[in-house]
């Protein structure tokens, strides 16, 4: 099976073992139909905030939501949040406010450009003491540029950022450009890196 983007489709990845880890997966995106998915733009400010908003509502809302459907583990270390774009971006801040919850980020193409002030993440990391959380990120070359800022550059800084203030994390920059094609082609590589012991 192939996602949209061209790239494999996958979500649990075999071990060294070859066994397959006991993980899932909660989904949240935005309306299908028009009146919703407007409703969804207007929301987007609020959930590019470097506040802890977002990581909110995962914890307050949709957490409670799931838990009554399945039994999910409490242990940070065995959460990940993941996302594209803005998505990226607000995976990263939930973490950011929340380690004790969220332990794991993966970031595609994330936004650390100047919406919202993303790009001033890679300084308040260097100038806050470093938290407990693994980070992949991924870009290329062919991210987008346009007046906000410049993808690859502000994927670039916080991967720098990242190592500098001493994280575990992992940056991944290839010549794409705004999509999941290069992240789905690896994805299966990145939960294997992102969920080692």
């Amino acid at each position: 099976m192939r996602a949209r983007s061209g790239s494999p489709r996958c979500w649990t990845p075999s071990t060294p073992g070859g066994n397959r880890p006991d993980r899932g997966g909660v989904r949240q995106s935005g309306p299908a139909d028009r009146v919703r998915r407007a409703a969804d733009r207007a929301a987007q400010p609020r959930i590019r905030l470097l506040t802890a908003d977002y990581g909110r509502f995962l914890i307050q809302d949709l957490l409670p939501f799931v838990r009554g459907e399945v039994a999910i583990t409490e242990d940070p270390a065995r959460r990940t949040l993941c996302g594209i774009s803005s998505g990226g971006i607000c995976a990263f801040t939930a973490a950011w406010h929340f380690p004790e919850q969220f332990g794991r980020v993966i970031s595609h193409c994330g936004s650390f450009v100047n919406i919202r002030g993303g790009h001033n993440w890679p300084f308040i990391l260097r100038a806050t003491p470093r938290k407990p959380l693994r980070v992949f990120l991924q870009s290329g070359t062919g991210d987008g540029v346009h007046f906000t800022g410049d993808w690859p550059q502000g994927n670039q800084a916080m991967a720098k950022a990242l190592d500098w203030a001493g994280y575990d994390y992992r940056f991944e920059f290839g010549v794409g450009g705004h999509s999941l094609r290069h992240g789905g082609a690896i994805f299966a590589d990145t939960l294997r890196w992102i969920w080692r012991d």
